[in-house]
């Protein structure tokens, strides 16, 4: 158990006495409660901690890049694709991960990746990870894996902001217009309803869009399984390879 180094007692005649013993150096002070409250209430309300971004649940970082780990839970979206917006879109719960280069007052997105997962088991670093379901993006594309399209400028400017707005990297990705570029590789036959009625020209994402409005339980059987988890991900940034 590890030993206080700094004790606060307020006494019953109203003195305050503070004690502190660190590397064998102990200082013993007395003060009024109404000095330490003056004092002590200037110190705490100038006293600020940084903002965390929106749905973020971990933050690592290293001396030139940083690692943020998102979670969202499934909810329904507007998906635009090919002109056409499909309205309350059941989206699966997602961990999107994030590295971002910093260099000075500069910073870039190296990596974004998305993975779905079961809608229930708690969050952990060593949950199973699924495949991604939408389009435009791939884990083989790039490096950043999102082809953001007319979306870049606005990635940037979200980039060069605080991070405490990082949060809304997904659902800048999620709102973008979708288009057949970039396939994600599902397995189709878990997206069939004899009550949707298909046309015969819908592409992929059409059919999964048409799927999930009907459907408000996404078909993680439709998905591969990752043989990554957030842990080894964590691991792979503090060495160097991620």
């Amino acid at each position: 158990m590890s030993n206080a180094l700094f004790n606060i007692a307020v006494r019953s005649d109203g003195a305050v006495n503070l004690t502190s013993d660190f590397k064998n150096v102990k200082l013993d002070k007395m003060t009024s409660l109404q000095h330490f409250l003056a004092t002590f209430g200037s110190s705490f309300s100038s006293f600020e901690t940084p903002i965390l971004p929106i749905n973020c649940r971990k933050i690592i970082r290293s001396s030139n890049s940083e690692l943020y780990i998102f979670e969202y839970p499934s909810m329904y979206r507007s998906i635009k694709y090919r002109e056409h917006v499909y309205k309350e879109v059941f989206c699966p719960r997602t961990i999107f991960v994030v590295k971002i280069a910093t260099n000075g007052n500069t910073k870039q997105l190296i990596k974004s990746h998305a993975y779905i997962v079961d809608p229930l088991t708690p969050f952990s670093v060593d949950m199973l990870l699924y495949s991604w379901c939408f389009n435009n993006y791939s884990e083989s594309y790039g490096s950043a894996s999102i082809c953001w399209g007319s979306g870049a400028n606005t990635l940037q400017n979200i980039i060069d902001g605080d991070s405490s707005g990082y949060g809304s990297i997904f659902n800048l990705y999620m709102s973008l217009g979708f288009n057949d570029h970039l396939q994600a590789n599902v397995n189709m036959n878990h997206f069939k309803n004899d009550n949707i009625e298909f046309d015969r020209n819908d592409e992929q994402m059409q059919r999964i869009c048409k799927y999930l409005q009907v459907n408000k339980v996404f078909p993680m059987d439709a998905l591969n399984k990752k043989d990554i988890s957030i842990a080894s991900i964590i691991v792979d940034f503090t060495e160097g390879k991620f």
